[in-house]
């Protein structure tokens, strides 16, 4: 596991930043994302209906925005739900720790 104390308070400087927190969070949200849409394309999208659409000329970006991105609106909407959820239930706590002492406001 990288130090980010470390990173961000050592090299970047931008220990505390709410930017910092904000990256942080969407770098450890991203995981679950991958995790998340990874089982639904092999769960959901029969092998037999991308070689079909292969046979029928289509190219990979064609294969991907004409028949898979269809099937992950659901769970699209799903990830962007729980990520803005998730994300502003962990990061009001530490911005509001990081704001008080340096006196910012919201």
């Amino acid at each position: 596991m990288i130090p980010l104390v470390s990173i961000y308070g050592g090299r970047l400087n931008i220990l505390n930043r709410r930017s910092t927190l904000v990256f942080m969070h969407m770098g450890f949200s991203m995981a679950v994302s991958v995790f998340m849409f990874h089982r639904f394309i092999k769960g959901n999208i029969p092998i037999s209906l991308e070689e079909a659409i292969r046979i029928d000329g289509c190219t990979e970006a064609q294969t991907f925005f004409k028949i898979v991105l269809p099937f992950l609106k659901p769970t699209i909407s799903t990830m962007v739900i729980l990520a803005s959820t998730a994300s502003i239930r962990q990061i009001m706590a530490p911005l509001w720790q990081v704001c008080r002492s340096v006196h910012c406001r919201f």
